[in-house]
């Protein structure tokens, strides 16, 4: 009987050992489990809370940059305005003539007592004068030599009226395909403001893919665009012979400089300017009185532009148009085409003394008066102070 008790305890605490060794390791075991979870939990925390200051670092870089931004990248449209004025008179700065060290160039055209353009002249034709004494040619080109061209097309609102901005354009492409296949052309527009639409090439194709950025907009500066297409010409032109052909419907009401401000730097930069005026039989009608001011419906006074253009056409030895209608601009272009084709350059070295920024007249002549010569008449060596 004792034995048997003592078996039945032994059993009891051997169940109970046990019971107590599965209970352990189902703690162990969970244990043993929940660790990785909370290990992972734990560093999903910590990834957040370094995204978090991440975040807070870059807020904070980003307002450091922008409290750190330079006057230029915190521009007002005042500022840009300003900037792009200053701009515009930084590239309608002209360098003067270096005397001695550079020939004073000329475009001269010769034609016959029919009005036709003479060809295979040599220097000796010509006699060339600088304020009335005698000066010793020492540059000349023959005809069709390649020559840059910079054509300034009006692109105002008002050229939209009867396709003349459409004309204009044909006008250009005219222009292009009449030349010398080495000329080089720089393309313009301008309204209120004046744009370069394509530098210097004599890419043909380029320059007629350019012609379609031609998009109408604002009112007429014509002056500021003549001071830019002149200076711009003077500046980035490789040819020696050089030309301005400008093609515009508008009086100028827009721009900054006057027509007094244009003279000096046709006169300085000796290029010819070649200028095409589309207006109404009315408008040619008030031109014709002959007065320098015309009176607008506006009450505004303004330039009369047949006169000041023809003015700045013959003083550059240049041409000035003023066609009926618009369906005359690709003609004309194609007789300017020819003309420039037709045109020969006469050079040489000023006296030391023309260095004193005073005008000289300049008078180039045949030596047999057998032909007319067509120069300009006369150059500065700087810009007036």
């Amino acid at each position: 009987m004792r034995k048997n008790i003592a078996k039945l305890l032994s059993l009891i605490i051997i169940l109970t050992f046990l019971s107590a060794t599965i209970v352990l390791s189902q703690s162990i075991r969970q244990t043993s489990l929940k660790a990785p979870i909370l290990q992972d939990q734990q560093n999903q925390q910590n990834q957040q809370n370094q995204q978090n200051q991440q975040n807070q670092q870059n807020q904070q870089n980003q307002q450091n940059q922008q409290n750190q931004q330079t006057p230029q990248e915190q521009q007002t449209p005042q500022n840009q305005q300003n900037q792009q004025t200053k701009k515009d008179e930084e590239d309608e700065k002209v360098d003067p003539i270096k005397i001695g060290g550079e020939v004073v160039l000329l475009n001269v055209l010769v034609t016959d007592l029919k009005n036709r353009y003479v060809q295979g002249i040599t220097k000796d034709e010509f006699e060339l004068y600088e304020d009335g004494k005698k000066q010793e040619i020492s540059f000349f080109s023959k005809q069709n030599e390649p020559i840059s061209i910079c054509i300034m097309i009006d692109a105002s609102t008002s050229m939209i009226e009867n396709g003349k901005l459409i004309e204009a354009i044909k006008a250009a492409k005219a222009l292009i395909a009449n030349g010398n296949p080495k000329d080089e052309v720089c393309l313009m527009k301008f309204d209120d403001r004046t744009t370069l639409i394509q530098d210097f090439t004599s890419d043909i194709k380029l320059l007629n893919e350019q012609t379609q950025r031609i998009k109408p907009f604002g009112g007429t500066a014509m002056y500021d665009a003549l001071a830019r297409g002149m200076t711009h010409t003077n500046k980035n032109s490789k040819q020696l012979r050089q030309a301005l052909v400008l093609i515009s419907d508008g009086l100028d009401q827009h721009s900054r400089k006057t027509f007094a401000d244009i003279v000096p730097i046709a006169q300085l930069t000796g290029i010819p300017c070649y200028i095409i005026g589309i207006y109404t039989a009315e408008e040619k009608r008030a031109f014709a009185t002959g007065q320098q001011k015309i009176r607008l419906d506006t009450g505004q006074m303004v330039d009369n532009p047949e006169l000041v253009l023809r003015n700045l056409a013959e003083e550059t030895a240049g041409r000035a148009f003023f066609p009926s209608t618009e369906r005359e601009l690709v003609p004309i272009a194609e007789q300017v085409a020819s003309e420039l084709r037709n045109g020969y350059a006469v050079g040489y070295y000023p006296p030391d003394s023309s260095l004193d920024g005073k005008y000289h007249t300049i008078s180039v002549i045949s030596k047999t008066k057998k032909y007319t010569v067509r120069a300009r008449r006369g150059y500065i060596s700087k810009l007036p102070e």
